[in-house]
């Protein structure tokens, strides 16, 4: 019996085929001796489901195929590899690996400090492989997990992987499957848990041959951004439910990965008696696999009991964290910014609960977001003040660190690391770096021709008031110098400002680990507060025990005593630790904390971290 519903699969006299085509009268494979040249074909028995099985006891690990329906022949959707590209023959890939690494999965969510990276452009040479030369630095970053955008096949040669028409198939352009592997094997050796961002809820539009297989695998019943969505609820939908879970338990099966990010998951629309998120989930779990959500409705119910909506969620990228601090910083207010008003007290608000928006009327939507949020662990709630989309989806591509100060991005980095929730980090913002995230695609050209405009047209649409002159400059995504303009530069490092910006990340996430990881999982252990309207203040620790307290502002001047603030009647004096106006972090070091008076004066944003000792 395969372990999956679709692909090439080794058995003992060769090689068994298997796809899905319901509406097919005959299906055969074409066995190629090179990208086009056939040497046989084999004919496949229509089994029970639509499925269509048989065997070539002369296949072998590289060899190519093409599924021929009627007189069309298309690669295999459930493809493993793809050397020539997306609409190119397919390869048997031999599923064996010899693994260094024990199959245990890591850290937990709790422990988390995720990495968000993009194979094509983290690294020169943009390969699995060459990600594997970055791990120790990571490591000694303070990272604890890596998640990598999507790696699904895509067509052209650079994209961000939102675009994948083969699920199953690490794009070649990264390397090989045994590549990711070694990647993956190698990150578990440093003790980094590797994540995997994945497309559950379209597919792109270049070589996406699965209605050529099934006219089942979408539906008309449902629609979202990309239009008709994927059939999980529909006639025969049982195959495609079968087709997207088997996708993700080959991730956690053959290349041992320890968590999984599903894209848009509020774009997911099943109304079946269990929901496809809750089967997943369970999947998943069952091979000690977590799973994240991209979702913007602020569902609690992703993670707790609702009758069948419980979805038994790991954690959610919580965006209302990154807004109020976009805003905060920027003063940006078009599209769903204008829903935030990037108050110290909202920001308050936000970090006690963990998102904002908890039910209250979401102006952007002119309707009421969220749930209550406060009875879930804060590990579930994944922050950040980058990531792909926050830089990639302005027409430039400006990183934060582009866009305001160096005290105010010092600041907010600072209570990113420190906070009781899940931080995550856009590869390069830990060294302010000056290299943009741009969109970028390598579609053919009739296709390719459209992506400008659509992008600028997409902009306009969505509220976003950039001058007309900003989007007319907008970098072509088709070109090469788009992709190119958006590679971490390294060299960089070498810089005064750039070093001591990562000098900051390290520290912070070092105290994070040393000092208050400790007291981040437990609510009870740690209380915040809005300080005069010009700070945050998160108290770690409760009466009677060592306390650390965390200060934030971007809203200067702030002018406090601690004394005055209610934090604890405890008698212990708190001496700081940390402040990110150091010199070593880039700042000027100047003296904004008496401790004889316990007074914070400060005419910049600033973060500091404090400590007393219970006596």
């Amino acid at each position: 019996m395969d372990r999956f519903k679709q692909g090439a699969f080794f058995i003992g006299e060769g090689v068994r085929f298997t796809t899905w085509a319901p509406t097919c009268a005959r299906v055969s494979v074409q066995i190629l001796k090179d990208r086009e040249e056939v040497a046989r074909e084999v004919e496949l028995e229509k089994k029970g489901g639509g499925y269509f099985s048989g065997i070539d006891p002369q296949a072998v690990a590289g060899t190519l195929y093409k599924y021929k329906l009627g007189d069309d022949l298309f690669p295999d959707v459930a493809s493993r590899f793809q050397p020539f590209g997306v609409h190119g023959p397919s390869e048997v890939c031999d599923e064996k690996f010899e693994w260094k690494q024990a199959t245990a999965r890591l850290s937990p969510p709790q422990e988390w400090i995720i990495y968000e990276l993009h194979v094509g452009t983290f690294t020169p040479e943009g390969t699995f492989l060459s990600v594997i030369g970055k791990l120790k630095w990571l490591k000694d970053l303070g990272i604890t997990a890596i998640e990598l955008m999507p790696v699904g096949d895509f067509a052209g040669d650079r994209n961000w992987g939102y675009d994948g028409v083969l699920p199953f198939a690490p794009a070649r352009c990264y390397g090989r499957p045994e590549d990711l592997k070694a990647l993956v094997d190698a990150a578990h050796g440093y003790g980094i848990s590797v994540l995997l961002d994945v497309i559950y809820n379209h597919l792109g539009p270049s070589g996406n041959y699965f209605q050529n297989f099934s006219p089942y695998y979408f539906t008309e019943k449902h629609r979202s951004f990309w239009g008709k969505g994927l059939n999980f609820d529909d006639v025969e939908s049982r195959a495609v439910r079968d087709y997207f879970i088997d996708n993700a338990k080959y991730w956690a099966e053959d290349f041992h990965i320890d968590g999984v990010r599903l894209d848009s998951t509020h774009s997911i629309i099943d109304h079946s008696a269990k929901h496809i998120l809750n089967e997943m989930a369970e999947c998943l779990h069952q091979h000690g696999v977590h799973i994240i959500a991209e979702d913007e409705r602020n569902m609690a119910n992703l993670f707790t009991d609702k009758r069948h909506l419980r979805h038994g969620f790991d954690g959610v990228w919580a965006d209302d964290f990154h807004h109020t601090i976009r805003v905060a910083l920027t003063g940006e207010r078009h599209s769903h910014f204008g829903s935030f008003n990037g108050t110290a007290a909202e920001l308050a608000d936000l970090l006690d609960h963990g998102w904002l928006y908890r039910g209250s009327h979401y102006p952007h939507w002119k309707r009421a977001r969220g749930s209550p949020c406060k009875h879930l662990e804060p590990s579930s709630f994944i922050h950040c003040i980058s990531n792909h989309d926050q830089a990639g989806n302005r027409p430039h591509g400006e990183r934060l660190n582009h866009l305001i100060g160096a005290d105010a991005y010092r600041s907010m980095s600072a209570l990113l690391c420190l906070s009781p929730f899940t931080p995550m980090f856009f590869m390069g913002q830990e060294w302010a770096a000056s290299t943009p995230f741009l969109f970028f695609t390598d579609h053919e050209p009739e296709l390719g021709k459209k992506i400008a405009p659509g992008r600028k047209e997409e902009f306009r649409k969505y509220g976003c008031n950039y001058p007309s002159e900003v989007l007319e400059s907008m970098p072509d995504p088709q070109e090469w110098s788009t992709f190119e303009g958006s590679r971490l530069n390294w060299a960089e490092l070498d810089k005064p400002e750039h070093a001591a910006c990562l000098e900051l990340h390290r520290e912070c996430l070092r105290l994070r680990k040393l000092n208050t990881s400790k007291n981040h999982h437990s609510r009870d252990k740690w209380k915040v507060f809005c300080i005069a309207n010009r700070a945050v203040a998160i108290l770690f620790g409760t009466d009677g025990m060592d306390q650390q307290l965390v200060v934030a502002t971007v809203w200067a001047p702030l002018r406090v005593s601690l004394r005055d603030i209610g934090f604890s009647k405890a008698p212990g004096r708190w001496k700081i630790l940390l402040s990110s106006d150091e010199q070593r972090f880039g700042g000027r070091s100047e003296d904004a904390f008496d401790e004889s008076t316990q007074t914070i004066n400060s005419n910049k944003a600033q973060t500091w971290v404090f400590t007393r000792k219970m006596t």
